[in-house]
């Protein structure tokens, strides 16, 4: 679950980063509570655990009952393995869910909606995909292939559904 720390100190500077600098370990806070007991709680964690801290399925359905009673409308969940895991927080919560670096057992969308996640991150191969098409082009047309030469290119059709042109038009 991700850090409800609004403190952007606690974010980069490692004199103040209870988490020593990893995000990783930052990203698996989930106090809700302001900044400074947020430091206070992470750092204890941090000595009582060997730095090597993970919360629990329980510590997270305890984690995300706390989120709801500060007032947080949804939980983001990260690292959750297996369908038991999501179906047990799905019981004790109310929130709908984010979810990113699951298990190969929550890829079903349908199943996942089925349990309150609405939005299932999916790592960062998209992103990549992009970086390489564009590295591709550019190296194309650095290398001198005119522009109407390309491949691979978006048709017309799609360019216009994934701008939403239609609803641009006058």
């Amino acid at each position: 679950m991700g850090c409800l720390n609004d403190d952007t100190n606690c974010r980069n500077r490692e004199d103040v980063d209870p988490h020593g600098g990893d995000h990783s370990a930052r990203d698996r806070c989930a106090h809700a509570v302001p900044g400074d007991l947020c430091r206070a709680r992470c750092n204890q964690e941090r000595k009582d655990a060997g730095e090597t801290w993970r919360a629990g399925i329980k510590d997270t359905i305890e984690r995300a009952r706390s989120h709801k009673a500060a007032g947080t409308d949804t939980i983001f969940l990260v690292g959750l393995k297996s369908r038991e895991d999501l179906e047990a927080v799905a019981a004790e919560t109310s929130q709908p869910m984010i979810i990113g670096g699951a298990g190969p057992d929550l890829n079903d969308a349908t199943y996942c909606a089925g349990q309150r996640v609405r939005i299932r991150l999916q790592g960062h191969q998209l992103f990549a995909a992009a970086v390489q098409a564009v590295y591709a082009t550019l190296k194309a047309l650095g290398e001198g292939t005119p522009p109407k030469a390309l491949t691979d290119l978006a048709t017309a059709k799609l360019t216009a559904a994934v701008s939403r042109r239609d609803r641009h038009e006058d």
